[in-house]
C-alpha cells in the first residue's frame, strides 16, 4: 500500500507508522511517499491506520481508511502478495 503526504510532499521526511489489524509496520518517507507491504493477506476489507509523527514545521497527522484485497499477484504460496485497492 502507498501513502502520500499532499501539499509539500517533497519536503516532508520522517517516517509513518502503517497498522493493519494485529500488523504494524514502520516505513521510510522518500520524497513524501511510502510503501508497505504486508503479505499473506485474505481477500477481504481491512482497517488500516497511518501515523505520521511530524518534523520540524510539518504537524503530527492521522489517517483511518479501509482497503480491499482482492485476488493473489504472482508469486507462489508461500510468497504471495494480495493486490490492496484503496476505499475512501
Amino acid at each position: 500500500m502507498a501513502v502520500e503526504v499532499p501539499g509539500r510532499s517533497r519536503k516532508v521526511k520522517g517516517h509513518v507508522t502503517v497498522r493493519l489489524r494485529m500488523r504494524t509496520m514502520k516505513v521510510r518517507l522518500v520524497n513524501g511517499k511510502a510503501v508497505a507491504r504486508f503479505r499473506d493477506l485474505g481477500p477481504r476489507d481491512y482497517r488500516v491506520t497511518v501515523d505520521y509523527h511530524g518534523k520540524g514545521p510539518i504537524s503530527p497527522a492521522q489517517v483511518v481508511s479501509a482497503v480491499r484485497v482482492r485476488g493473489t499477484v504472482g508469486g507462489d504460496a508461500a510468497d504471495r502478495e494480495r493486490r490492496v485497492e484503496h476505499r475512501r
